[in-house]
């Protein structure tokens, strides 16, 4: 009867300012991304113009802008957030870390086919062909400016900022839903419909693996793996091949390239592996994986309408995100 009594305050103002500056510096890593990347082209053009026409030029360019730039000056919002850092220090096992990659290689088939169904449907409603950027871009990439590009920097760099910097500010709401919004995050941030869903429900498995263990190192690690089965190694054996794989590996495939058809055959056996193991990886993850159920910060209904729904820095975020999102499939 008299809980309310003893219940702690919330401090709307504050919780508005935070959200506000935590969707601000979302919305500003893609909106300074782009506009540097404007700059550095229109400079390159100039001095470099080379570096335009190779192959790699413009992932070197996004790399640059992004986490060169954009992130970094996007901690001017990040800092005026408050902060609930994970204290807790645990190890992940071996058989934690497959299980993980396991989810995420079926979480990543999922979400790839409703990013090709959302772009089907998007591009039957508007009358336009949209394209996966990431097959676009990757096909055209040396195998060494996949390795550096896809495998070491981007899931440093990512980590670090949809992880710690965006869970650290989220934690005080509660672990789920520092985890759930973070991986949102992570999706929109791609700004297409192709990676949108994949990573997003990835993003959930590197949140929830950072949260419970505090430590980076172990979603970093996941990131690698998952970026070098999932880029790095269907690249090296299309390049075996030419850029062609064939539909069937047949003998006379084996006897005319063993290095690519075996790669192949590797390839297809951890497919079906990661199928067969998926139920229980997934038991494992979600009975190892326990998320602490207290929160700093409890809103009510009328509390998260006032801190969320009414925070004008929300909205301007989200419209810098659906314009992202409509500008990908022009």
């Amino acid at each position: 009867m008299f809980e309310f009594l003893f219940r702690k305050r919330v401090n709307i103002t504050r919780e508005k300012r935070n959200v506000s500056n935590l969707a601000l510096g979302v919305a500003s890593i893609m909106l300074l991304t782009t506009l540097s990347q404007i700059g550095v082209v229109l400079l390159l053009s100039f001095i470099a113009p080379a570096v335009l026409e190779s192959a790699g030029g413009p992932l070197l360019i996004n790399a640059v802008c992004m986490y060169g730039i954009a992130m970094p000056l996007s901690l001017v919002f990040f800092r005026q957030c408050d902060v609930e850092p994970i204290k807790k220090q645990q190890k992940l096992g071996f058989g934690t870390m497959m299980a993980a990659i396991v989810v995420c290689y079926f979480l990543s088939l999922v979400g790839s086919i409703l990013g090709e169904l959302t772009n089907e449907l998007m591009s039957a409603t508007i009358g336009t062909l949209a394209s996966n950027p990431v097959e676009d871009a990757v096909s055209e990439l040396s195998l060494f400016t996949i390795l550096l590009y896809m495998v070491i920097l981007a899931p440093i760099f990512e980590e670090i900022f949809f992880r710690r910097v965006v869970i650290d500010r989220l934690r005080r709401y509660g672990d789920l839903p520092a985890i759930l919004i973070s991986g949102l995050v992570f999706g929109a941030i791609h700004g297409n419909f192709s990676q949108f869903f994949y990573a997003a429900f990835i993003g959930v498995i590197y949140g929830a693996i950072y949260i419970y263990t505090g430590r980076l190192r172990y979603s970093i690690i996941l990131h690698m793996v998952f970026n070098f089965i999932g880029g790095f190694y269907p690249s090296l054996i299309a390049e075996l091949f030419n850029g062609r794989i064939p539909e069937y590996l047949t003998e006379t495939v084996a006897a005319e390239n063993p290095l690519g058809y075996a790669l192949a055959i590797l390839y297809n056996l951890f497919m079906y592996a990661c199928l067969i193991a998926l139920i229980p990886s997934a038991i494992h993850l979600y009975r190892k994986l326990k998320l602490s159920k207290k929160n700093r910060v409890k809103l009510n209904a009328e509390q998260c309408r006032a801190v969320v729904w009414n925070n004008g820095g929300f909205w301007v975020s989200v419209g810098f995100l659906v314009a992202f999102f409509a500008l990908s499939l022009l």
